[in-house]
């Protein structure tokens, strides 16, 4: 990680202006059908990894702030309508799916990747894939609990499919 205030402060303003243009371009949130592909995760893992837990939860929080605003707006559809406090019905459980799980992510993405990092002689490759694979999990783990405890039928095929579209595309990401 990196200890230069200096050096952290200019990788966290490229991070988050990343995140932005992420969001809010073409290459952030690939519709495929009812379902949508992100990768705006992705500085949030750089972040964990270059910069440490309070950062990366920074950005968590930008994720789960963007990701929210696009899908308020009515063209998305799908999946996406649930991370939406207006087209959802239920305003709280959108906000905490939308910012509240992405808050989360990246604040164990930043412990994760610490412990993993610490407890490893080897820091190579297999600390990063080992770390991104253990938060792809608790990702997905954290988007079906917080479906089953708001009573979201999480069971139709949209749902499934953009889970399972995510973590295919972002453990990829992660090994490569």
């Amino acid at each position: 990680m990196i200890k230069s205030k200096r050096a952290k402060l200019y990788i966290m303003s490229v991070l988050m202006a990343l995140e932005f243009i992420i969001a809010f371009s073409a290459i952030g949130y690939i519709q495929i059908g009812g379902a949508t592909l992100t990768f705006a995760n992705i500085p949030v893992f750089a972040g964990a990894m270059l910069l440490g837990p309070l950062e990366s939860t920074a950005l968590g929080l930008i994720f789960g702030l963007t990701s929210m605003w696009k899908a308020m707006s009515f063209y998305c559809t799908g999946i996406d309508v649930l991370f939406s406090p207006i087209q959802s019905g239920n305003p709280l459980y959108s906000v905490i799916l939308a910012v509240g799980t992405r808050i989360v992510f990246g604040l164990l993405a930043g412990l994760i990747y610490r412990m993993v990092d610490k407890s490893s002689k080897d820091k190579s490759r297999v600390v990063t894939v080992f770390s991104s694979l253990t938060l792809l999990l608790f990702n997905t783990a954290f988007f079906i609990l917080l479906n089953a405890l708001f009573g979201t039928n999480i069971l139709y095929s949209e749902s499934i499919m953009t889970t399972l579209l995510n973590f295919a595309v972002n453990l990829t990401v992660a090994v490569i």
